[in-house]
């Protein structure tokens, strides 16, 4: 709109001015044809300009989630998340998307369903399966028993998939496993980059798991 207007304007007197030189040339046709067209020649440009100022429209990607909403850990992850988070188009992608949005409100019962649904549509995605046991223990309050048979899914389909690693081990923590829980965050340790924020965190995980695990065992 700031460019549209006074080009239009702009294109008048060019073309009233046209129209003079034409009558002072005696060229009374083109005169004639240049005042009738005036107001379309000032119409095309305004609409001309308009287009050429248009800005292109950019998508905007949905940005993952962090890995545990139910926060049933000694600490919970910085960043991971599901790491193919995009697998699958169409329907898929559509279902994820109604999941994230109510995982984000809060609303975990909500997001149960349309995780659930995710893994109906995709059933052998690992993603989908870790992400609807989180929101079944967040749905349960942080009980992340829960989300145990969804959780144990996808570590069936992937053995080292991040956010279900991340999970179990959390689980195995909240049952006083702490060997078991160990033994995951190692397993974790070795899939995740060595200077994330997150090996950060599973590398203190696993550092108290190892002394609850050695004072459990003492005590026996």
């Amino acid at each position: 709109m700031s460019l549209q207007l006074p080009l239009a304007i702009l294109a008048l007197p060019a073309t009233l001015f046209a129209s003079y030189w034409a009558i002072r040339r005696e060229y009374a046709r083109l005169a004639l044809g240049l005042i009738v067209a005036t107001p379309l020649i000032v119409a095309s440009t305004y609409v001309a300009v308009g287009l050429l100022a248009t800005p292109s429209i950019k998508a905007t990607a949905i940005e993952p989630t962090g890995a545990t909403s139910s926060a049933a850990a000694l600490n919970e992850p910085a960043t991971v998340a599901s790491p193919a988070a995009s697998t699958g188009g169409g329907r898929v992608a559509e279902l994820r998307a109604k999941a994230e949005d109510a995982r984000r409100a809060k609303n975990y019962v909500e997001a149960t369903a349309r995780f659930r649904e995710v893994t109906q549509a995709a059933p052998f995605d690992p993603d989908g399966w870790a992400d609807l046991g989180d929101a079944q223990a967040a749905a349960a309050g942080g009980n992340l028993s829960a989300g145990q048979a969804a959780i144990d899914r996808a570590l069936e389909l992937d053995p080292t998939h991040p956010k279900a690693l991340w999970l179990k081990a959390s689980a195995e923590l909240e049952s006083k496993h702490f060997a078991a829980a160990a033994d995951l965050w190692r397993r974790l340790l070795r899939v995740l980059p060595t200077d994330s924020s997150d090996a950060k965190i599973v590398q203190s995980n696993l550092d108290e798991s190892e002394r609850l695990a050695g004072s459990a065992g003492a005590k026996r």
